[in-house]
């Protein structure tokens, strides 16, 4: 078996290098191609990224001030094709264990620490041709200690109607709420498959499409490096003969050799690249810098309604529109069933302590962005050049089959294999798993639940009802029974390939044509008495094998009587 790679004679290969550089023209074009507009699409994908980053910035509102108390707010409307968006003023309030908040335009106007967050209520001001509001999600992250909560509706917000009151989702609800599998299904592709990535984002990650397509970039390159390394190794010898057969599926042993091989060189670059790209920290801009420090230096002088009302001379006025936004004073008012603002026995502590927080992964230092880059131009520069070797000692010919064997190869697997590998794991992991993609950026939920105990409602961190449900023995009980299942279900499919890969293609005709001769279904049909068994042996039985014609064969004139009957 072959397993060695193609090797470059640089004994002879800049022997009349500008003819065999003339030969390989194709490959050369290709590399320069490439190259070449890797640097346009870069600085493109550049700014498309600093776009991305004004959308996905948190902005304050316009009734906003300066407080204590900040509380993160996203907002999740419905589908773009169902027209789900509104040019309505939304108008929210939210409710807390603590304290309720009054009516702002999608601002809680903080003044007090809400506690645990228990409702939001929400209406639509506006002109009177204002379109309904198709809201799909609502998530609050309290920033003081990094909490978030959750709230998952269905309902159309109609504009100048009594507000919609939402309440905090509890588990079950976030893992099988409306449309689950279609949005996150398209989440995960977006995501997870690279080239989409690049062209379309919808969420909010480390993982920049400049450096998504640096990856990509890498990734082909090192391909098309493995690929020529490998190509037309072992072809003629004894290697290519020999097969694996596993089922109906047969792999040649040189094939799987050098595709193991060929991963190998392709697998650690640009895994390193990406691990280093996607888990290294965000460096923190010089403008996020001096808006800290200005506003630790504000006070609270600005904390008046005038100084409130001319934050921003140019934003939209509530009033203009018809809004009545609540004084201050009417804000601070006690959450019915607090008790005089005690917290609620049934809810766990709102700041976990600090051994019980899930594991929140490892990072590295801003600074291996600049190792991912090298890596990346490394491998484009080195990859093509070592290309252009082998195509100028291919000759024009053998290079140009390559060439369009490998364009083949990757449009197939870009196109066809990539998709459908993401869309598997991603149905399994959505569908067994409900893996909701759109807070899995957030560490720490809090979410409702039901306390036995107590017979009432509480509120507790996500992780820990899950940590509870994997303690359940009825869930465990299941998980046992799923994992018997697919392993019975694989020892099946095993029994199944040795099976098919042993049998024998004639025993079926030898078994058909025996069943044939000795009159098998006269047999099969006997339901009566021994008198009428006994006479269907002597018609058909005993004929077939003890024909006058010859003394050791059966009537078909090929098997032999071996023993007496």
């Amino acid at each position: 078996m072959n397993v060695l790679p193609n090797l470059i004679d640089f004994g002879t290969l800049f022997d009349n290098w500008q003819g065999k550089l003339a030969d390989s023209a194709a490959v050369l074009g290709t590399v320069v191609a490439l190259w070449v507009i890797f640097i346009p699409i870069a600085i493109w994908l550049r700014r498309v990224d600093n776009k991305d980053k004004q959308k996905f910035v948190y902005l304050p509102l316009i009734d906003d001030q300066k407080e204590q108390f900040v509380y993160k707010i996203d907002v999740y409307t419905a589908s773009e094709k169902r027209k789900g968006g509104t040019k309505g003023c939304p108008i929210m309030s939210v409710t807390g264990e603590l304290h309720r908040e009054a009516l702002r335009v999608l601002s809680d106007g903080i003044r007090e620490h809400l506690g645990d967050i228990l409702e939001i209520e929400l209406s639509l001001e506006g002109p009177k041709t204002v379109t309904p509001w198709l809201l799909r999600r609502v998530i609050i992250t309290d920033m003081s200690c990094n909490v978030s909560y959750i709230f998952v509706t269905s309902e159309t917000i109609l504009p100048h109607k009594e507000p919609t009151s939402i309440e905090l989702a509890k588990k079950d609800q976030l893992a099988y709420q409306q449309n689950f599998v279609k949005t996150n299904l398209s989440r995960k592709f977006l995501d997870d498959h690279l080239w989409m990535s690049v062209v379309k984002r919808k969420t909010d990650t480390n993982f920049s499409r400049l450096q998504r397509f640096g990856v990509c970039f890498c990734l082909l390159f090192l391909t098309m490096i493995s690929n020529a390394m490998f190509y037309g190794v072992g072809e003629g010898g004894q290697s290519a003969s020999d097969t694996i057969t596993i089922g109906p599926i047969k792999l040649s042993v040189n094939t799987l050799f050098t595709s193991m091989l060929g991963a190998v060189v392709v697998v650690p670059v640009s895994a390193a690249v990406t691990i280093f790209f996607l888990k290294s920290k965000k460096r923190k801009s010089a403008s996020e810098s001096e808006e800290r420090n200005s506003s630790k230096e504000t006070g609270t002088e600005q904390q008046s309604d005038a100084q409130c009302e001319s934050i921003d001379d140019t934003a939209v006025d509530p009033n203009d529109l018809g809004i009545v936004i609540r004084p201050k004073k009417c804000a601070d008012l006690e959450t019915p069933g607090t008790e005089g603002g005690i917290i609620n026995p049934a809810s766990t502590p709102l700041v976990p302590q600090q051994s019980e927080l899930p594991s929140a992964g490892f990072q590295l230092p801003y600074w291996f962005q600049y190792i991912g880059w090298a890596l990346v131009l490394g491998s484009m520069l080195g990859a093509g050049v070592f290309l252009v070797f082998y195509a100028m000692q291919w000759g024009k010919e053998k290079s140009q089959q390559w060439l369009l064997s490998f364009v083949l190869s990757f449009v197939q697997t870009a196109f066809l294999v990539q998709p459908l590998k993401v869309a598997l794991i991603g149905f399994i992991l959505i569908v067994l798993f409900r893996k909701d993609y759109d807070v899995e950026n957030f560490t720490l939920i809090r979410v409702r639940y039901f306390n036995e105990t107590l017979q009432r409602e509480g509120v507790a961190f996500l992780y820990e009802l899950e940590a509870k449900d994997r303690q359940n023995p009825v869930r465990k009980a299941a998980i046992n029974a799923t994992l018997k299942l697919v392993l019975t279900v694989l020892l099946l499919l095993l029994q199944y390939c040795i099976c098919y890969g042993n049998i024998d293609p004639g025993m079926f005709r030898l078994h058909k044509s025996v069943k044939t001769h000795l009159n098998y279904d006269d047999f099969a049909s006997v339901t009566g008495t021994a008198s009428q068994l006994y006479s269907v042996i002597n018609s058909s039985i005993l004929p077939a094998v003890y024909p006058s014609s010859a003394t050791f064969l059966v009537s078909d004139g090929c098997g032999y009587r071996l023993s007496r009957v």
